[in-house]
């Protein structure tokens, strides 16, 4: 149900070709970025782009607000559900 993604920059290489096995099979996915903040805006449109929703984008080396107070990081996070398969499951 929830896959969790930290690959040091690798996330890259790895989700794109990935999308369609991970449309099918995974609820919910969690990424670690890492690189750039271009890289990490790439993965959050390809994520929207396959019908993901969006539940949390911390971006990269800044104070990030959240439901919980704010937070900093280094390394971005990204929190997508599919809403695909989340629904056929609640059918």
């Amino acid at each position: 149900d929830l896959l969790h993604i930290d690959i040091q920059g690798a996330e890259y290489d790895v989700l794109p070709p990935a999308m369609e096995q991970l449309k099918g099979s995974v609820k919910s996915i969690m990424v670690g970025t890492h690189s750039n903040d271009e890289l990490h805006e790439g993965l959050v449109r390809l994520f929207q782009e396959n019908g993901w929703e969006e539940r949390l984008n911390l971006g990269r080396n800044r104070l990030n607000e959240t439901p919980w107070g704010e937070i900093q990081t280094n390394d971005g996070f990204l929190w997508f559900e599919n809403s695909q398969l989340n629904q056929s499951a609640a059918l």
